[in-house]
Formats: structure tokens, C-alpha cells, sequence
């Protein structure tokens, strides 16, 4: 039964720190997306 706990335990952790990864990754590449585009709109303004 323990075993049991620890291995569900387990897997909830595994897919809660997976989606916390994909979460984080996806905000980073918006945010790097959204700076990059910032960055040139002086240049597609002008």
C-alpha cells in the first residue's frame, strides 16, 4: 500500500513539475518573442 502511495505520489510530481516546465517555457518564449518584436518595431516604423 505504501509503495503504492509513493509511486502515485511520484507520478503527480513527475507531471505537476512537466507542466510547470512547459508552462515556464512557454511564457519565456512569449516574453522573448514579445521583446524581439518590440526591439525591431523602431526599425518597421521608420
Amino acid at each position: 500500500m505504501d509503495i503504492f502511495i509513493q509511486i502515485s505520489y511520484s507520478q503527480i510530481a513527475k507531471s505537476t513539475i512537466k507542466r510547470g516546465l512547459n508552462i515556464s517555457t512557454y511564457y519565456s518564449i512569449k516574453i522573448f518573442l514579445f521583446l524581439s518584436v518590440t526591439k525591431d518595431l523602431p526599425i518597421l516604423m521608420s
